[in-house]
């Protein structure tokens, strides 16, 4: 790392030019820079004759949750890593929730579903989600914005997808496979929480289920 970051954990590492090498609190250094929020590991070494080493695996922002006023970047592990979106990704778009300090897990299972979904979702579907609803614990909905036509140069329709949760994802998956042409074609939504038995419906018909 460089910049910011670099200062970041060199500050919070706390060890000061000409501290004696041998006596160095690298344990204590090590433990200080996991802290940092965008941190998943560090790893502090001495290297002779005079140097200390800090080698840091980064966090990798995934997704953003977003409420109605704020928005976090979170990465595989739902930490809340940083403020502000995370280009390019989709948002997890959530009620008023209880956000944990930057460094922190949430807690919140729906949240937690969404990006174990988000996750473990094929490529070929993963790239079309525009964004993830949670409304409550093992009821998240996906936006795709599925491209018609020659891959990007085609015209894209919007699919809302009640997927429920990450169980029998790869099911789910296969299933929109199939279907998604069909509701794209009748401009309708899809329920797939039950995979054995999705149903093509529209987005009052789909909000109105259980399960």
């Amino acid at each position: 790392v460089d910049g910011a970051r670099a200062d970041g954990v060199r500050q919070a590492a706390a060890i000061d030019i000409g501290e004696h090498l041998l006596t160095a609190p690298l344990e204590r250094a090590r433990v200080a820079v996991e802290r940092l929020a965008w941190v998943r590991t560090a790893q502090v070494t001495r290297m002779l004759p005079s140097t200390v080493e800090i080698e840091v695996t980064p966090r990798r922002p995934l997704l953003t949750v977003e409420t109605a006023t704020r928005a976090w970047q979170v990465d595989g592990d739902a930490v809340v890593i940083d403020g502000g979106r995370v280009k390019g990704a989709p948002v997890v778009q959530v009620a008023e929730r209880a956000v944990p300090d930057l460094g922190g897990a949430i807690e919140d299972q729906a949240v937690r579903d969404a990006v174990a979904i988000h996750t473990r979702l094929p490529a070929w579907l993963r790239e079309q989600v525009a964004a993830y609803r949670v409304a409550r614990a093992r009821d998240v909905w996906l936006r795709l914005r599925v491209r018609e036509g020659d891959g990007r140069s085609g015209r894209a329709s919007t699919v809302d997808v009640r997927f429920g949760s990450a169980k029998d994802l790869a099911l789910k998956a296969e299933v929109l496979r199939v279907l998604l042409p069909q509701a794209v074609e009748q401009g309708r939504d899809l329920d797939v929480r039950a995979p054995a038995n999705p149903v093509v419906v529209g987005a009052r018909d789909a909000d109105s289920g259980s399960g």
